[in-house]
């Protein structure tokens, strides 16, 4: 069973508690996102829709070596990381 306390403070003292909470809380997710991103495979419809490209301008992007890609057996797949430094290399 849980043993609960009961403590008496004034609203300040709740607001400012409260307000380190939130500001703790922050803090924690913002440095979980500045974590380096684990590599994700995605299949060619999740590429395409991560691009907003259609599915055959991916093939012809893809048999044409311009996009980085795997295959294995007949399906190809795409590295979310590899596909987000392409995005970058277009921009100047």
């Amino acid at each position: 069973m849980e043993t609960k306390v009961f403590i008496s403070m004034t609203k300040d003292e709740l607001e400012t508690l409260i307000i380190d909470c939130v500001n703790a809380c922050l803090m924690n997710d913002k440095t979980r996102k500045d974590e380096t991103p684990q590599d994700v495979l995605m299949t060619i419809q999740e590429a395409a829709e991560f691009l907003h490209l259609s599915v055959p301008t991916l093939y012809s992007k893809a048999s044409r070596g311009e996009l980085p890609v795997k295959k294995r057996s007949k399906r190809l797949y795409f590295s979310k990381l590899e596909l987000i430094n392409y995005i970058n290399e277009g921009s100047r």
